[in-house]
């Protein structure tokens, strides 16, 4: 049985996510199944819940889009996959007990990275490299807020 945080309504988020209870049974072509360790709440979570971006999300969705797992079902070509740590990428929300993503998109995680830090190494990190990559700092002077932020962090 796979619990998971849906939400069939936009709004605040807890008033509108809901726990719910399903069986997983079929397993899409080319996907895994991967059993989540820790699945971090972001804001870049919560602000499509109250549908900031409505006209791009379609309803009931999954909440959650980043975190780590180990993969518990893989096709054949992917079978080196079970038993290893990944993130599961761009497959359902992550706020639930199994996930199901395109193998393809899967991150293995290194067994020196503690599934803490690597549950929530996807969006902040990529956010800071884009910000660097497209606004380089160099001879600059640089305001951050939200310096304790994770993507402040990074930067």
């Amino acid at each position: 049985m796979n619990a998971a945080l849906f939400y069939r309504k936009f709004g605040i988020p807890e008033r509108v996510l809901t726990l719910e209870y399903l069986n997983k049974l079929y397993l899409n072509e080319n996907h895994i199944r991967v059993r989540m360790l820790y699945a971090p709440i972001n804001a870049s979570d919560l602000i499509p819940i109250t549908g900031a971006y409505k006209h791009r999300i379609i309803l009931p969705q999954i909440a959650g889009y980043e975190g780590v797992g180990e993969v518990i079902e893989a096709p054949l070509i992917y079978r080196h996959l079970i038993g290893k740590r990944v993130l599961p990428l761009r497959g359902e929300g992550t706020w639930q007990h199994f996930v199901d993503s395109p193998a393809k998109y899967a991150i293995q995680v290194p067994d020196s990275i503690d599934d803490t830090i690597a549950a929530r190494a996807y969006i902040n990190p990529v956010a800071a490299w884009l910000m660097l990559k497209h606004y380089s700092p160099q001879g600059k002077h640089i305001l951050v807020t939200a310096g304790g932020a994770d993507c402040a962090k990074l930067i």
